[in-house]
């Protein structure tokens, strides 16, 4: 599945990445992506302005992350859930 490898492989991340137009308004190649394909690592994504951490990976299944973005001086915290049959946040 795409979105799992693309979650979970940095080099996956750092292709779509740059094909978006998220290149455009973040630095995405001084800083290319980081992403641990395994539970309990660490992910840092669009020049660190996105970082958090792999909770769970089940293979082409489920992925649940907890993520901080950087606001200024500020961090906001979230924790996504993707599933292969729907996408939730909580």
């Amino acid at each position: 599945m795409r979105i799992y490898e693309a979650l979970t492989r940095a080099e996956q991340f750092q292709k779509v990445v740059l094909l978006s137009v998220a290149k455009s308004s973040v630095d995405v190649t001084s800083k290319p992506a980081e992403i641990s394909g395994e539970p309990g690592g660490i992910f840092v994504i669009f020049g660190g302005y996105i970082s958090g951490r792999q909770i769970e990976l089940e293979r082409n299944q489920r992925i649940v992350q907890d993520w901080q973005e950087r606001v200024g001086s500020r961090r906001l915290f979230d924790r996504t859930i993707r599933t292969a049959r729907s996408r939730n946040r909580n």
